[in-house]
This record gives C-alpha cells, structure tokens and sequence, in this order.
C-alpha cells in the first residue's frame, strides 16, 4: 500500500500504542509523511516501558507529551483530515468514527497490565512493539530500518 501524505495513530490514552506506532512510523519514514498519535484521553506521561522497548531499536520516545482527541480538536485539528486514521483499541476506534473519520482499526494488545517482575513485562511490551512494526512494515512496505 502506498504511503500515506499523513497518519494518525490513535489509543486509550497516548501513552503506550499509539506513541509506538507513531514513533516507529515517524524513524522509517523520516519525514516523508505526517505523522501524529493521541489518545481517547492523555496519559500523564509516556510508559517507561514503552520508552525502553523503543529505545532497543533505535526509537526515542523520551519527549513524547500524550495528547488526547478533545486537545485536538480545542486546537481545531479535524482528525479527518488524515488520509490515514488508525485506531489501535476500540475505544479509539469508537471515538474516530464519532468524530467521523474514516478509521482502520489494527487490534493491539495492551501490555501495562501483563507479565509479574520487569523482565516478563519487557516481554509483554517487545511483543506489542514487534506487532505493531511488523503491520507497519506489511502495510507501508517500510524500509528495514528497524
């Protein structure tokens, strides 16, 4: 599938997922397309477990600021307007099609409440990671960077 000019990833809260996913995306297409991520609403800051997993291939989520859909739209984004909108829970796939965007959704596991001790939490978090990057890569047919 060709490259979209601009994407939106969307989840529960901006924290995890969709900060993935945008900044996998974001690393293998370096600025040949727009991409954003928020959430149904906005995490206080972004997992450290995601910022780990990320950072083993070369993703630097450390800056990321969750947003949310409604800090949007009171900046007067219409999440409509990305050629691409991809929910990646159902209640971000609920909240786009709501806010009448032509939405896929990829379901994704959510790992936050996964794995006892931290090293089977990284487990939980790589495998959503690998997930998420390999349908990044089968769908935009993503160079291999990552």
């Amino acid at each position: 599938m060709a490259l979209p000019g601009s994407i939106l990833f969307l989840c529960d809260r901006n924290t995890l997922r969709s900060a993935l996913a945008a900044g996998m995306m974001r690393r293998m297409f370096a600025g040949t397309c727009e991409v954003r991520s928020a959430g149904v609403q906005a995490g206080a800051w972004v997992d450290g477990f995601a910022v780990a997993v990320a950072e083993e291939i070369g993703v630097d989520l450390e800056d990321h600021i969750p947003e949310s859909l409604d800090q949007l739209a009171e900046r007067g984004e219409d999440i409509a307007r990305f050629e691409r909108v991809v929910a990646l829970s159902p209640a971000a796939q609920h909240c786009a099609l709501q806010a009448g965007a032509l939405v896929e959704y990829w379901p994704t596991l959510d790992p936050s409440d996964l794995g006892a001790g931290r090293e089977a939490r990284l487990g939980a978090y790589r495998q959503t990671r690998d997930a998420l990057l390999a349908r990044i890569r089968d769908e935009f047919a993503g160079p291999a960077l990552l």
